[in-house]
């Protein structure tokens, strides 16, 4: 449904907030200050030369289990810290609804009237009216109240600040692509079926 520019001028002033959602999750880290044996104990040597810990059956100080783990990530391969976290995966935006919303947005930059933007989003009333409070919060969009023929009416529009956000978490789901492109690539047929046969380790079996 388009609408006139003239309509615009039955809007009285957004109902913004200033409030922002924090969807950041803190990572703790844990760190081991132990330089010798898992129970603290003393160590004694070997004739082999490795150094062990007094209790019975105390891991060996220079045990390969650490080093075989990082080979067998990526069979030998060093990936960068985090290359698969995806922290530009907005918490807020990254909804299937939520998504719906914001895309439909912004390819409406004149903004959506509240039943337009059910009707594309395929949403009810109730639904509708959750998402763009949660969007609303977080500053993303702003809501305009108006009326027509006497009627109320409610536009949705994108905030710059929310434009700005939405097109970063764009560019983090195209990174997601570019990531897995080369797996799916249809010049690599039949790869996916024998993805899993080709990248477990021998020895190793399902848990």
């Amino acid at each position: 449904m388009s609408m006139s520019s003239a309509a615009s001028d039955k809007f009285v002033a957004p109902f913004q907030s200033s409030k922002r959602e924090d969807a950041a999750l803190d990572h703790p880290t844990q760190s081991s200050d132990c330089a010798g044996t898992p129970g603290g104990g003393p160590r004694r040597a070997m004739p082999d030369g490795r150094t062990l810990g007094s209790e019975e059956g105390g891991a060996s100080a220079l045990s390969p289990r650490e080093t075989e783990g990082e080979e067998l990530i990526g069979q030998g391969t060093r990936n960068p810290l985090g290359k698969y976290a995806y922290g530009g995966l907005d918490r807020i935006l990254h909804e299937k609804a939520r998504l719906g919303i914001m895309t439909s947005l912004l390819t409406h930059p004149q903004g959506l009237l509240f039943n337009d933007l059910k009707f594309m989003c395929s949403l009810t009333d109730g639904n509708l009216s959750r998402h763009l409070q949660v969007l609303s919060k977080a500053g993303l969009i702003e809501i305009w109240k108006g009326h027509d023929r006497r009627r109320p009416q409610t536009l949705c529009r994108l905030t710059l600040p929310g434009r700005q956000r939405f097109l970063e978490y764009l560019e983090e789901l195209e990174r997601v692509l570019r990531d897995v492109a080369g797996e799916i690539s249809p010049a690599r047929p039949g790869v996916a079926a024998g993805l899993l046969e080709e990248a477990t380790p021998s020895g190793w079996a399902p848990a």
